[in-house]
């Protein structure tokens, strides 16, 4: 899954990528949110990182939260803005 994530960073931006990402995103944090946010932070650009974050936060259950903030705060500074931790 990690592979395909990755793909993200050719496409254009745009709408109809942001909506790509949030599904692919979305559906993966169901099945692995630790990966996914793992694959989320690793995205190149801004808006595709922000909309991929966001899917796996959405689309991850409430068992998967504690990986998620153990992930989340063992991010350096520079991984991610404030706002988004």
């Amino acid at each position: 899954m990690a592979e395909l994530a990755t793909q993200f960073n050719d496409l254009p931006p745009g709408r109809e990528t942001k909506t790509k990402i949030t599904t692919f995103f979305t559906a993966w944090a169901h099945l692995d949110a630790k990966a996914a946010i793992n694959a989320a932070i690793s995205l190149k650009t801004a808006d595709a990182k922000d909309a991929a974050i966001t899917a796996v936060v959405r689309g991850a259950d409430s068992i998967a939260a504690k990986s998620l903030v153990e992930v989340v705060s063992q991010l350096s500074a520079d991984a991610l803005p404030a706002w988004q931790k």
